[in-house]
């Protein structure tokens, strides 16, 4: 105690003598307290510092006990003697602020011997490294000149290579359940955006490691289940805000954890009905957007466009009726090639286009063709399923609407080849629809057979 506990090197002789000239007295008086002290010792003379001298524990006892102003030299070294004598808690106390993702390993291969668990040198530098982070955070936040708000959608990594070396860290806990608690505690401290979204991967990671160890106990699903939704709720987030579409409308959705919704409402984005009908402009990509939501949130994307296409391609129950009713055959002019040679429609007819259909009709089939503009395969089945369907619930119109969706999305080629059927008689089809749809609006009997077979040349 005559030594100064920064003074390694005097400690180290001293120790040196006890053990050489009395060894197996002391070591009979004081247990291992020497042995113990040399191994402290050894890691000790290895090290260097990280953190300022303690103000109580250190500074405070220094004055106390020499009254004299702390060394130089504490400010580089650990003091021996309250390693070796203090209890845990204050022990703790004098080391967390060592406890870094640069140090911590070494901390790691002398836990033992130095008397701090694992799980408290990996929780001391979560915390140390996670305060650090916030702390940078906040200083370039007020320091920022562009106006950004504090709760700003930070879209790009600032510390994912810390953050993945923090779940590392973690990783290295003994008790699952404190690196679940650790993990959690990062993902509720970082600031919105992609630093986050990643902090609660790790959670959920932690989270299922525990679930693994412990598979019947119902605090362990708990916490899996709270740690798989708000990474969700998270990475869901993230897209809206990548594709620039975090409206308060679809924020919503995520706050309300319905997913579902959330899909259907982009592809009922007004914007999607204008991009449709002007060339230029800077538009979401909606469907790139609700594709990712659709993966993070484990659902089947393509069920879901499926279920908006039958939605939207028959024709609605809103369409006026009045209008049937007051068409007379002086106003049954048609033009048949509008909706496959040019023009202004949907399909490059306007007349095509409006013939039967209310706007809301014209809108759901813009939203349609939207829908399947990827163009694959399993679209054209779809579609084909529709125009060749018997089922009297498939009415002319909904058929007509199918074959318009496949004509705005593909080419007569790669038509003719994934349908396996001619395009030019698909379109044949198509006037055929058009003009029979036209005869049931004036309530005249007449199917695809009888008007193909009947005199059409006057």
């Amino acid at each position: 105690n005559r030594i100064s506990p920064y003074n390694y090197e005097g400690l180290e002789f001293v120790l040196y003598g006890i053990q050489m000239t009395g060894g197996a007295r002391h070591q009979h008086a004081g247990g291992d307290t020497f042995g113990k002290a040399s191994r402290i010792l050894g890691f000790l003379m290895q090290y260097t510092r990280v953190s300022c001298p303690h103000p109580e524990l250190e500074v405070d006892n220094w004055f106390k006990e020499h009254s004299t102003s702390f060394p130089k030299i504490g400010h580089k070294r650990l003091p021996l003697h309250g390693i070796l004598n203090l209890g845990n808690k204050e022990k703790c106390k004098l080391l967390e602020k060592e406890f870094t993702l640069d140090t911590y390993r070494s901390w790691l291969l002398v836990s033992d011997f130095v008397g701090v668990s694992v799980n408290n040198i990996c929780s001391y530098t979560v915390t140390n490294t996670v305060t650090k982070i916030v702390e940078q955070q906040k200083t370039a936040s007020d320091t920022n000149m562009t106006g950004a708000t504090k709760d700003e959608w930070i879209i790009s990594h600032n510390n994912k290579c810390v953050l993945e070396e923090l779940n590392a860290c973690i990783l290295q806990m003994k008790n699952p359940e404190n690196g679940n608690a650790a993990s959690n505690w990062i993902v509720n401290r970082l600031p919105r955006g992609a630093d986050k979204v990643l902090a609660a991967k790790g959670n959920l990671r932690m989270a299922q490691i525990w679930m693994e160890r412990n598979p019947n106990d119902e605090d362990c699903r708990l916490s899996l289940d709270y740690a798989l939704k708000t990474k969700n709720q998270l990475e869901t987030e993230q897209v809206l805000y990548r594709y620039k579409l975090a409206d308060a409308n679809y924020l919503e959705c995520i706050e309300q954890n319905n997913p579902t919704e959330l899909i259907h409402r982009l592809y009922e984005d007004p914007r999607i009905l204008t991009r449709s009908k002007v060339a230029a402009g800077d538009y979401p990509d909606f469907a790139a957007a609700a594709e990712e939501i659709a993966s993070i949130n484990a659902m089947n994307h393509h069920a879901i466009k499926y279920q908006l296409l039958n939605r939207w391609l028959p024709q609605s129950n809103s369409c006026s009726m009045n209008s049937a009713a007051n068409e007379t055959f002086s106003d049954f002019n048609i033009n048949l090639n509008g909706g496959l040679d040019g023009g202004s429609g949907a399909l490059g007819g306007e007349d095509s286009a409006s013939d039967v259909e209310s706007r809301e009709d014209r809108d759901n089939l813009l939203r349609c063709i939207y829908v399947l503009q990827n163009g694959s395969v399993e679209s054209v089945h779809y579609l084909l399923k529709i125009v060749q369907s018997d089922d009297p619930t498939v009415n002319t119109v909904h058929k007509l609407r199918a074959l318009k969706c496949m004509f705005s999305i593909y080419g007569e080629d790669e038509l003719d080849k994934i349908s396996g059927q001619q395009s030019q008689q698909l379109k044949s089809f198509m006037k055929d629809l058009i003009f029979i749809s036209r005869m049931e609006k004036l309530n005249l009997p007449v199917n695809v057979e009888s008007f193909q077979t009947c005199n059409k040349s006057n």
